[in-house]
């Protein structure tokens, strides 16, 4: 048995991003046998996260930390303070402190 080890099973192309578009491809993932994960690791999206709650309520969900990274940093862009970022040392440590929170309750 292996621990702390992440191996992707299953990938979807979806074309929308909705709860209902997530559920349908659950549905797909879980008739298939024996397919029972302990957990599943995703992006951030909301139907996404939906989705799993509804679908998956019994199996840990993991967000990426790719995903989550890319989420901050949109929002110090969106925020304008990507100048501020690439100047200010500490904001920019401050900034890479909260995407190091990710690892604090793992």
């Amino acid at each position: 048995m292996m621990t702390n080890t992440t191996i992707p099973l299953v990938y979807g192309l979806l074309i929308g991003k909705s709860a209902e578009d997530y559920n349908l491809f659950f549905e797909k993932v879980l008739e298939q046998d024996n397919f029972q994960p302990e957990s599943i690791m995703t992006d951030f999206k909301t139907g996404t996260i939906k989705s799993v709650t509804d679908m998956l309520p019994n199996i840990l969900h993991k967000g990426c930390l790719f995903h989550f990274s890319q989420a901050v940093w949109r929002q110090v862009q969106s925020k304008g303070l990507t100048t501020k970022y690439n100047e200010d040392d500490f904001f920019r440590l401050n900034i890479k402190q909260l995407i190091s929170l990710a690892f604090a309750f793992h």
